[in-house]
């Protein structure tokens, strides 16, 4: 089997695995695909629109799991850091994501310690 065989039975794995948890209802719901051709999506059969669904919901959750991660971040575990400095650090690095940046100073915030710090603690 090749490449392409092999991606589209992932894909297909997917949707039947999470169709029943509700990534059939948030396809329609939010009108990335409508509702007659969400159940083919799912089952691989339009490869494009299925690659293009995975991608949106990968992103989706993605934030909603940042959402969640910075208010973690900010209330539990920067109790247990006991150095001011790092702890600036770290909610400036925070900060500076939030916000849209030049690629240099993107590549400078990727370097800093407490961007190091914020990655292991995140993945």
């Amino acid at each position: 089997m090749g490449a392409s065989h092999t991606a589209c039975t992932l894909l297909v794995v997917i949707g039947k695995r999470f169709m029943d948890a509700g990534f059939h209802d948030v396809l329609v719901e939010s009108g990335i695909v409508g509702p007659s051709a969400v159940t083919a999506v799912l089952l691989g059969k339009h490869y494009n629109r299925t690659v293009r669904c995975h991608k949106i919901l990968l992103e989706a959750l993605f934030r909603l799991r940042w959402i969640v991660f910075e208010k973690w971040e900010t209330e539990e575990q920067l109790q247990h850091i006991t150095s001011l400095d790092d702890k600036g650090d770290i909610l400036q690095a925070l900060h500076e994501l939030r916000t849209p940046q030049s690629t240099e100073s993107l590549t400078n915030l990727l370097h800093l310690p407490a961007f190091n710090y914020l990655e292991t603690a995140f993945f």
